[in-house]
Order: structure tokens, then sequence, then C-alpha cells
């Protein structure tokens, strides 16, 4: 469960969209997870970007802010970031894109597992990706 869930693609706070995925999940739960409710609601809210807690985060919670993250490196990259990000936060698709080496060169993962799947090399490779696209684009 990623706080995009039940997203509104407006531009508005990444609390209030929490808030709509929260309010979603307690509509759509089955009742077999009703005990967990609050468990899940807690790992949502952990997605909160930009991320104002780390330390002491479960590492479920870590697994799912850093799957979020993520994002950013997938093969998709330019329509779930660029163009879905344009679009909510009203900007055009090349100031977003303008935006991704800085978000992609502050990107620093802890997971064992995200270290490895998305080493400093994949996330180079990206920013270099992005640095030629936007030359393209000049």
């Amino acid at each position: 469960m990623f706080h995009d869930f039940s997203h509104s693609g407006s531009p508005i706070s990444d609390q209030t969209e929490i808030g709509r995925a929260i309010h979603s999940l307690a509509t759509n739960l089955l009742a077999i997870d009703r005990p967990h409710f609050n468990n899940i609601a807690d790992l949502i809210r952990a997605t909160k970007f930009p991320h104002e807690k780390t330390k002491g985060l479960p590492s479920e919670a870590m697994i799912l802010r850093e799957a979020d993250l993520t994002q950013s490196l997938s093969p998709i990259w330019m329509q779930q970031v660029v163009f879905g990000l344009s679009k909510e936060m009203r900007l055009t698709p090349v100031e977003v894109l303008r935006k991704q080496e800085e978000f992609l060169r502050g990107l620093s993962f802890k997971t064992a597992w995200v270290k490895e799947m998305f080493s400093s090399k994949i996330i180079l490779s990206k920013i270099k990706e992005t640095q030629g696209l936007f030359a393209l684009l000049k």
C-alpha cells in the first residue's frame, strides 16, 4: 500500500493524499484485515514525502517508502514520474524533468535489497538519461 492509493492527481499536500488513502483503506478493508488497520495506516503514513522520520521506522515502512521512491528508476519512469507529477503539480513535463537530476542525486536507500537492486551505478545511469533528455529539449 502506498499513499498514492486513491490519489487525486491534484496539486494538494501529501498529507491530504495520505488521509484519502487511509480513508479508502478503511472503506475497502476486508473484515479479516480489520484488526491490522492501524498498522497498515501507519505504514501508509510513513510514505509521506518529503520524509519526516527515518530513525526507528519498522522495516516494513522502510521497504514501502523505498519502493515508492524507486519509481524514478523504473524503465517507465517518464510516464509514472515526469508526466504523472507534472499533472499533479501543475508543471510542464519539462519543468518536472529539470527537477529529476536533483531528486535522483538525493536518493539514499537504507534497506539491503533496494541498495542491491538500485545501486549508485543505476542511479547515475538514470541521471545521465535525464541529462540527455533535457539536452535534447534545449
